[in-house]
């Protein structure tokens, strides 16, 4: 009976013995590990193909503005930082940067692409522009309420998108990101920007584009007038790109002084066409509008259709708001179709 209690005793000791080895190289791995981990902040640059370097914050910065300075993007120092809210960053803070290229890197030459739509034959051509960006509306030095509309094209697949709104001192008084929807094979952008002004504002509507992870940017200026309150008008059709039959069907809600809204047609190139007057609400009022304008799809070609708010005595043009549309014959096979 002893030696068994001696045989049960001994077994003991040596399972407590194995037990306390195994948790000691539990516990020695796991600070390992943890002693392994970078010391860099962010993702490794390196997993990234760039160069970098670090930037302290100063007072005033932030991290749009310290993208623009390194010619990179925003979403790429997030990456690089590990930093979630991009509004939260402090002075002192120390911050990687991807090096820019000793030479920039040349932008792609872009060549006129014309719209490739098989099943539907001798279409006027809307054709990609010669600029990365092209601004329809706003116009230049046009007087804008909240939210103002902005009509484009952007003739690239890659890259980001940025759209701000800056008044004369650079204050950003509102950005969006993001680009528009395909029509036809072509980038229109269509998105707008809200903004609070208490009195006439000159600003500056500014749209960059920036190409991947080498930073080249593009942008494009407008200069605005912005003014308090609400928008006076919203076109809710033609949609930018859009094929149209015979003549131009428009419609949407406004509020103008003498209880009409101006409707002009354009060439691309901003050579006036004809011009004319829809009903609409008066001052306070909302109403809907609707005109059909007939074009002539003799000669083809696209076409910039705008539509705005004079002011008193027509003396300002305001909320005009401009995008592109392709007019088609009526005895064309697209338009047979349209109204099968």
């Amino acid at each position: 009976m002893g030696s068994m209690v001696r045989r049960l005793s001994g077994h003991s000791l040596e399972f407590w013995v194995l037990l306390a080895i195994v948790l000691l190289l539990a516990v020695s791995g796991k600070v390992a590990a943890q002693t392994d981990l970078p010391s860099t902040p962010g993702e490794d640059s390196s997993s990234l193909g760039i160069e970098t370097t670090i930037y302290i914050v100063q007072s005033g910065d932030t991290l749009t503005s310290i993208a623009r300075r390194y010619a990179t993007s925003v979403t790429l120092l997030q990456q690089l930082n590990s930093i979630g809210n991009a509004n939260q960053i402090f002075v002192g803070q120390r911050l990687v940067i991807p090096q820019s290229p000793r030479e920039p890197l040349p932008l792609p030459t872009l060549t006129p692409t014309p719209i490739s739509t098989p099943e539907i034959e001798s279409l006027p051509m809307w054709t990609a522009s010669a600029e990365v960006i092209e601004i329809f509306s706003p116009v230049e030095r046009g007087y804008y309420h909240s939210p103002i509309q902005v009509n484009g094209f952007l003739n690239a697949i890659q890259g980001e998108l940025l759209i701000r709104l800056l008044d004369a001192e650079g204050n950003i008084l509102a950005e969006r990101n993001g680009m528009g929807a395909t029509m036809h094979g072509i980038n229109f952008i269509q998105t707008y920007l809200r903004f609070v002004v208490e009195e006439e504002t000159p600003a500056r509507l500014v749209a960059f584009w920036i190409r991947g992870r080498d930073g080249a940017t593009v942008e494009i200026e407008i200069p605005v007038v912005l003014l308090p309150g609400q928008r006076a008008v919203d076109l809710l059709n033609p949609q930018p790109g859009e094929l149209v039959c015979a003549g131009i069907f428009l419609d949407g809600y406004a509020t103008a002084t003498e209880g009409e809204v101006v409707v002009t047609i354009e060439e691309r190139d901003g050579a006036f066409v004809k011009s004319e007057k829809a009903p609409a609400g008066r001052p306070n009022f909302y109403a809907a509008f609707r005109k059909t304008i007939p074009v002539d799809v003799e000669v083809v070609r696209p076409l910039l259709i705008s539509v705005h708010s004079p002011g008193a005595n027509g003396e300002r043009i305001i909320d005009r708001t401009r995008l592109p549309i392709i007019p088609v014959s009526a005895d064309s096979s697209f338009c047979a179709q349209s109204t099968e």
